[in-house]
């Protein structure tokens, strides 16, 4: 599965992983949480990143998301690779909002 994914501190890249619990799992370093970011977007990060005091990635809406970051693309059902749409809109978020 095609994916934009944006550790703390580095420039996100274009990544291609298998679609399954423990890579995604594996990635964010611990349980995922996932979000909405744009329509047909999802956001998978760390449910745990401020108890555990991860480094802060980048500003979204709410506060801030800490730890490593995946940006997925999304169905009703299921994720998805990322359309280029969609990897375009995540690089632009990202050049204003990331630390």
């Amino acid at each position: 599965m095609r994916v934009v994914y944006k550790e703390p501190g580095k420039d996100a890249e274009i990544r291609d992983i298998k679609n399954e619990l423990e890579e995604l799992q594996s990635l964010v370093d611990g349980w995922i949480e996932h979000m909405s970011f744009v329509d047909g977007v999802g956001l998978i990060m760390n449910e745990e990143g401020r108890l555990r005091n991860m480094k802060p990635n980048f500003r979204y809406g709410w506060g801030t998301v800490l730890g490593s970051a995946i940006f997925v693309g999304e169905t009703d059902e299921d994720f998805t690779d990322i359309t280029d749409e969609g990897i375009e809109k995540v690089m632009k978020f990202l050049r204003y909002h990331a630390f």
